[in-house]
């Protein structure tokens, strides 16, 4: 499957970040604020991106049918830097109606990559690590 990667594939990364509150229910605010560190994939930005390009695998019968889109993946990174919770919160494709098990494909190799991830480094809020909910929107493409 690896030498159909022939294909140039856009990735997209934007971190849509809030804190989740597991430790005090009484807080309400869910600001992060400037003193407060979001969680961050070892070696940054650049190391996740290359991470996911070096693990996407374009589903073959997603590539053979030329079918792309853009799946946006939620999922957690806890207290410890432990990813998990992944899932398919939005998508958009080229193909409106049509191959149904190629999209379902695309959207699986989406969450396979995320849950696929390491450790990250934890979220921190007022010093102590948090739980921390992002989004990650992956483009496939065959441009």
């Amino acid at each position: 499957m690896k030498s159909l990667l022939s294909f140039l594939f856009t990735l997209t990364f934007i971190l849509i970040t809030h804190i989740s509150y597991t430790q005090n229910k009484n807080n309400n605010s869910n600001k992060v604020d400037l003193e407060d560190q979001l969680p961050s994939f070892p070696g940054g930005e650049d190391s996740l991106i290359s991470f996911i390009q070096k693990n996407l695998q374009y589903p073959t019968s997603a590539f053979t049918h030329a079918i792309e889109g853009k799946i946006v993946i939620s999922y957690v990174v806890d207290e410890l830097g432990k990813v998990g919770d992944a899932q398919v919160v939005h998508v958009n494709y080229n193909h409106e109606l049509d191959f149904v098990e190629e999209k379902k494909a695309m959207e699986n190799e989406a969450l396979r990559i995320v849950t696929l991830m390491p450790p990250w480094k934890p979220g921190i809020k007022k010093g102590k690590n948090v739980k921390v909910d992002l989004v990650i929107p992956i483009t496939f493409s065959l441009k």
